[in-house]
C-alpha cells in the first residue's frame, strides 16, 4: 500500500520533479523524454539501460533539444469542415499554422498563445479534440525499416 500511496502523492515529504532527458536512438534519431519522477537517479539509470539495450545513448543536456520547437497544439475534428474557412478563422485567432491529418486539423500556436486561441475556438462551432503543449522537430529523418527493433528483432517498447 505504501508504494501506491507514494505513486499518487499521498505520502508527505515526497516531491516530484519534471525532467527532460535527451538522447539518440537507432539511426541517430534525436529523442526527448519528458518524465515526472520522485527519484532522479533511478530514472536516469532506467533510461540509460533502455537506450543502451536498443542501440541508443543518452546525451548531454542541450544536445538534442535545440532541434525541437515548443508549440501549442489544438486538434479539431475535420469532418464536414471547409478547409479554407478554417484557415481564415485560424489566422484571425492568432494561430501560427494549420496542418491536416487524416481526420483532423492540427492548429499550431506559440506556447504563450495556446490558452487564448483555445478560448477563442470555444466560441466557434469547431469541436476541439485536444489541446496541449508539444515539441515539433525542425527536421525529420527516415530511420529505415528496422526502426523500433533491436538486433534480436524485439520491439523497442517491450518491457
Amino acid at each position: 500500500m505504501k508504494k501506491r500511496s507514494r505513486e499518487t502523492g499521498e505520502i508527505e515529504g515526497v516531491s516530484y520533479e519534471e525532467i527532460t532527458y535527451e538522447g539518440y536512438g537507432h539511426g541517430g534519431v534525436a529523442i526527448l523524454v519528458e518524465v515526472t519522477t520522485d527519484n532522479k537517479n533511478r530514472t536516469v539509470s532506467e533510461l540509460r539501460h533502455c537506450f543502451s539495450k536498443y542501440g541508443g545513448s543518452l546525451a548531454e543536456s542541450g544536445a538534442v533539444a535545440y532541434n525541437f520547437d515548443r508549440k501549442g497544439l489544438i486538434e479539431i475534428n475535420s469532418t464536414d469542415l471547409d478547409e479554407e474557412e478554417l484557415i481564415l478563422q485560424v489566422l484571425d485567432l492568432c494561430a501560427d499554422d494549420v496542418d491536416k491529418d487524416d481526420d483532423s486539423f492540427n492548429i499550431f500556436t506559440l506556447p504563450s498563445d495556446l490558452y487564448k486561441v483555445v478560448t477563442n475556438f470555444e466560441n466557434t462551432n469547431y469541436k476541439i479534440i485536444k489541446a496541449k503543449f508539444t515539441r515539433i522537430p525542425e527536421n525529420t529523418i527516415n530511420a529505415g525499416d528496422n526502426f523500433g527493433k533491436n538486433q534480436d528483432g524485439g520491439k523497442l517498447n517491450e518491457q
